[in-house]
């Protein structure tokens, strides 16, 4: 991106979904993608 178009400056708070805490099986997982499968510096969109 060379510049920016338009920027929009808004102080509303971002939703809040709740949702259940991270189990240990999903951290172990999480572990091991960050340190196997994604470059240090990468940027992952979701």
């Amino acid at each position: 991106m060379s510049h920016i178009d338009y920027a929009v400056d808004d102080d509303t708070p971002l939703p809040d979904h709740g949702g259940k805490g991270v189990s240990a099986e999903e951290t172990t997982i999480g572990q091991l993608i960050g340190d196997n499968l994604v470059e240090d510096g990468a940027t992952l969109q979701m």
